[in-house]
């Protein structure tokens, strides 16, 4: 019989890897040869081979790669959690796909996307990654959306609160995403990808406890 799943340690685990990405892409910032522009650079451009201007990017591109494979490392490591503990819940086996397409996606954006050998593979990790985030985030409130009054914890009704509608705020800016890159709307796109990674985060850090 499988053991309870340990809430604490999930939300631990996920917490830990929003902070190891922000203190990689903060680490890379740091050690980025040359100006980084905010709003005209994605964040892979941090993990380069080389930079914009053609400078060796060394340093920024191992902190980059070694700070994703960590990501990634610990979204697998709570797919298994999901995957061994899911006491028959179709939802925390969804929960585990989900964090197994962050983890795979960590993998795939941690190689150089300026290298010809990584031209499909680190812009599929990078979907995958982010919207894996995305649709975690929604499987962890579905059972409050489904029954719209439940504390999972008491079995006591109460109102959803409105944080718990953001992940729709994360869904909007995600299709905003998409129709920019399909339009190759590119002086606009590495803005919003950096929008939908913090709202990403925000909705992430806004789960309460029994959301896990």
């Amino acid at each position: 019989m499988a053991k309870p799943l340990n809430q604490k340690l999930i939300r631990a685990l996920i917490i830990t890897v929003l902070g190891l990405f922000i203190l990689t892409i903060t680490l890379a910032w740091i050690f980025y040869p040359d100006p980084y522009k905010f709003f005209q650079y994605f964040v892979s451009e941090l993990g380069s081979h080389t930079t914009k201007l053609g400078t060796d990017n060394t340093t920024s591109k191992y902190i980059f790669g070694i700070g994703l494979l960590s990501c990634g490392f610990l979204a697998l490591v709570m797919a298994m959690i999901y995957f061994i503990r899911s006491q028959k819940s179709i939802l925390n086996i969804l929960k585990g796909l989900t964090l197994l397409t962050v983890a795979v996606g960590a993998y795939g954006v941690m190689n150089p996307y300026d290298l010809i050998q990584n031209s499909l593979i680190h812009p599929l990790g990078a979907s995958l990654f982010v919207f894996g985030l995305d649709v975690y985030t929604f499987f962890c409130q579905f059972l409050r959306w489904k029954h719209r009054k439940i504390a999972l914890d008491t079995q006591d009704t109460q109102k959803v609160p409105f944080n718990k509608y953001f992940v729709f705020v994360i869904f909007a800016i995600t299709l905003k995403y998409v129709i920019f890159a399909l339009m190759a709307w590119d002086i606009i796109l590495p803005a919003t990808q950096k929008v939908l990674l913090i709202a990403v985060f925000l909705g992430i850090a806004m789960l309460d406890l029994e959301d896990y």
